[in-house]
């Protein structure tokens, strides 16, 4: 193979090196910039839910709600939803079945729906 061919063989695989190494740092910038992007509006998402106030009364009607309910079923409720327990450890946990803890946890969402209701209908009433 002659010099030239070698040398231009060689100038032709040196600049696609270098042509590859350009195009991923701008991949790589462009990937950081999105990145940060999306940590920007996840940060604005969060902070326009705080500043919300129909989040934060929705929230503290739900547990003013959920304490109204009757004892037994408010633990039940909160086991099963804010702790995440599965309904048959919380069964043999209180010792009763697994139908009685569904039982529990339908009227009481029954009960929150019908309380929540009529929150959101009167907070609406109020701001329009």
């Amino acid at each position: 193979m002659s010099s030239e061919i070698k040398a231009y063989l060689h100038s032709m695989v040196q600049n696609a090196c270098y042509d590859h190494i350009k195009h991923k740092t701008i991949q790589g910038s462009f990937i950081e910039q999105t990145i940060q992007q999306l940590k920007i509006d996840e940060l604005e998402y969060f902070q326009s839910a705080k500043d919300d106030p129909f989040d934060h009364n929705k929230l503290e009607a739900v547990y003013t709600a959920i304490e109204q309910l009757p004892p037994r079923s408010k633990d039940i409720f909160k086991k099963a939803y804010i702790e995440g327990a599965k309904h048959t450890t919380i069964a043999q946990e209180m010792n009763i079945s697994i139908r009685t803890v569904e039982t529990h946890i339908y009227k009481s969402l029954k009960f929150l729906r019908n309380n929540l209701i009529t929150f959101v209908s009167l907070f609406f009433s109020f701001n329009w």
